[in-house]
């Protein structure tokens, strides 16, 4: 019986190693899978910060857009009214000149014609010979 122990004994001390071993593999795969996980989540998380970053970029590019137009409005209407203020402007000041040249033109213009008229009047020749005179 002495001599069955020792085999027993034997057996389980060459069993233990068997044994931790496979302990040992749980343990690895065990730490692999909690390593997958940290790595899975953190890949999550990383996308959800992508994913946020991009909708905060896309915002902020709208906004900017946006006041850009606002802005170019602002601009567009401020030149067109200060070009329409200096287009009036210029016509007031040309129109007192505008106006003595064409009074100074219509004169002028009436002076000519009744200068013209005169001048034609007297080279006029009468178109028919009048009784008498010799025709040429």
């Amino acid at each position: 019986m002495k001599f069955m122990k020792w085999i027993a004994a034997l057996i389980a001390v060459a069993m233990l190693p068997a044994f931790g071993q496979d302990s040992a593999v749980h343990e690895v795969e065990s730490g692999a899978r909690k390593a997958g996980r940290t790595i899975k989540n953190g890949l999550e998380t990383v996308g959800e910060k992508t994913k946020q970053t991009a909708a905060t970029i896309a915002e902020k590019t709208r906004e900017t857009a946006q006041t850009a137009v606002r802005k170019t409005k602002q601009t567009a209407r401020m030149v067109g009214s200060k070009t329409e203020k200096t287009a009036q402007s210029v016509v007031e000041a040309t129109k007192p000149s505008a106006q003595k040249v064409h009074r100074r033109t219509r004169r002028a213009s009436g002076r000519a014609k009744s200068q013209s008229g005169k001048q034609q009047t007297s080279v006029q020749a009468p178109a028919t010979p009048t009784p008498g005179e010799p025709s040429n």
